[in-house]
């Protein structure tokens, strides 16, 4: 079984990319992995005067928000909520669903589309990633203090679906009016709109295969790569990107700058892990740095800490917290917010070695 990403940032990563917007007057925002259109519906809702355009290149994704565009499909789906169950067998059948639906395998109804999105969504979510084998599945778990955790997480889940989720869909009903959803790969249309110095493009892309967790089979041979990139793929976004795609897309922002057509306020959402010292982890070989030699530069806009589960011979296990950061390359430099609040690096400190951020004690 395979659970996809569908993307979302956090509250605290879109309060801070707001403040970044370009200070200027936009005449477009564009979101071109539009996922779970919390970028949109936090930042460019607020401004009614600014044409709103959205990607999404996963068939079913994107007719979920087209439902969401109508309001008596959005009435048809609440009522449909309260039948479903968190078990097995409606994750399976609503993943058949989906599947059939994105390789035009069969067709269904668009209101039962966007139901067997929903579930698989909500679902695959944290505590409740496993609750599709097993509602109760949190009492596998030995720790009495985790088992219980599990357990209020999942309940949560399950209550935010029957009970929030109705609500949660008028809501988007509300801001997905004004936004052309557009079912293609954004790359498409991005010699057009990346010449209009009055576009805002927001990217939040897959994130690059070595920055998805912890990373231990980095030194083994090619084949466990190759093997681990697979995997990762499987495992990743609805709409995932291998290296390659990632190669060529810099290539292409670049090819556009070279040739003086790159006029758009561009914003690339990464991500970075941070060493003792505070410095980004990777970035001389991260390949989007090639985007720091044409004038970008990289913005903080998270710290948090995860998790890495490692075993201890003499105390079993043990959680080890790794520091990371959010971040984002721009091409501007006049924002909305205030440069004093953000910590933000260009090409020359990549050189002189001092991208690193000030750090914090861990929580």
């Amino acid at each position: 079984m395979t659970i996809k990403y569908y993307g979302k940032k956090s509250e605290e990563n879109l309060r801070v990319t707001s403040q970044l917007l370009p200070n200027k007057k936009l005449e477009r925002i564009i979101d071109t992995c539009f996922g779970s259109g919390s970028f949109t519906r936090h930042v460019s809702c607020e401004k009614e005067d600014i044409q709103r355009v959205a990607y999404e290149k996963e068939r079913a994704l994107h007719t979920l928000h087209f439902v969401l565009k109508d309001r008596k499909k959005v009435e048809a789906l609440q009522q449909v909520i309260p039948q479903i169950e968190n078990s097995k067998e409606m994750y399976l059948a609503c993943e058949e669903i989906v599947k059939n639906y994105n390789l035009k395998k069969k067709e269904y109804e668009d209101v039962m589309v966007a139901l067997a999105e929903l579930v698989i969504i909500y679902f695959s979510m944290n505590s409740a990633r496993n609750s599709w084998r097993n509602n109760r599945s949190y009492e596998k778990k030995i720790n009495h203090y985790a088992r219980n955790n599990a357990r209020i997480a999942m309940e949560a889940i399950e209550e935010k679906f029957h009970n929030q989720l109705p609500g949660i869909l008028y809501d988007l009903h509300i801001n997905w009016r004004k936004v052309e959803i557009i079912n293609k790969d954004f790359q498409d249309d991005m010699d057009v709109w990346c010449q209009d110095s009055n576009t805002f493009a927001y990217m939040d892309l897959p994130y690059l295969l070595d920055k998805r967790g912890r990373d231990d089979e980095k030194k083994k041979s090619s084949k466990k790569k190759v093997t681990r990139e697979r995997k990762l793929m499987r495992a990743g976004y609805m709409e995932d990107w291998t290296t390659e795609m990632h190669l060529d897309f810099i290539s292409k922002i670049i090819a556009l700058n070279d040739s003086g057509k790159l006029k758009a306020n561009v914003m690339i959402c990464s991500n970075f892990e941070v060493d003792d010292n505070g410095a980004l982890i990777g970035i001389a070989d991260d390949p989007y740095t090639e985007l720091m030699k044409i004038g970008f530069q990289i913005v903080v806009t998270e710290r948090k800490y995860t998790s890495a589960i490692s075993e201890d011979k003499e105390d079993g296990i043990v959680k080890e917290k790794k520091c990371k950061v959010e971040v984002v390359y721009i091409n501007y430099q006049d924002i909305v917010g205030n440069w004093e609040n953000f910590e933000s690096f260009d090409y020359d400190d990549v050189l002189r070695g001092v991208v690193r951020i000030n750090r914090k004690e861990k929580q």
